[in-house]
C-alpha cells in the first residue's frame, strides 16, 4: 500500500513540521535561559519559583532526602544540583505529592 500526497499537501506538511520544530526550539532556549539565570546559589523564593509552588512547599521539599544545600551559604541551594536533584527525583516528589494529598 502506497500513500501519496499532492504537492499542496506536501507543502502544507512541511510548513507544519518547520512550526512545531521551530517552537520546540524556542522554547528549548527559553527553558534553558530561565534555569541558568537563577543565582548559583538560589534562595527559597527561587526554588519556589523553580518548582512553582508554594514556599510552604518548599520547605518541604529541601527536607527530602538527598535534595541539594549549599555547603558554603546557609538557606541556600546551588542551582545546577538542583536542577539534576529535580530531574531525577521527580516521580518521588510526585509520589509525596500525592501522598499527602490523600492524607487531608
Amino acid at each position: 500500500m502506497q500513500i501519496t500526497f499532492s504537492e499542496s499537501d506536501k507543502e502544507k506538511m512541511i510548513e507544519s513540521f518547520q512550526q512545531v520544530i521551530e517552537k520546540a526550539y524556542v522554547q528549548g532556549i527559553e527553558e534553558g535561559k530561565k534555569n541558568h539565570t537563577m543565582p548559583y546559589h538560589m534562595t527559597k523564593q527561587d526554588v519556589a519559583d523553580f518548582f512553582q509552588v508554594s514556599l510552604a512547599s518548599v520547605e518541604n521539599i529541601i527536607r527530602m532526602d538527598g535534595f541539594p544545600k549549599s555547603k558554603i551559604i546557609r538557606a541556600r541551594y546551588p542551582r545546577d544540583l538542583v536542577i539534576k536533584w529535580a530531574h531525577e527525583n521527580s516521580e518521588s516528589y510526585y509520589l509525596y505529592r500525592r501522598s499527602k494529598a490523600k492524607a487531608i
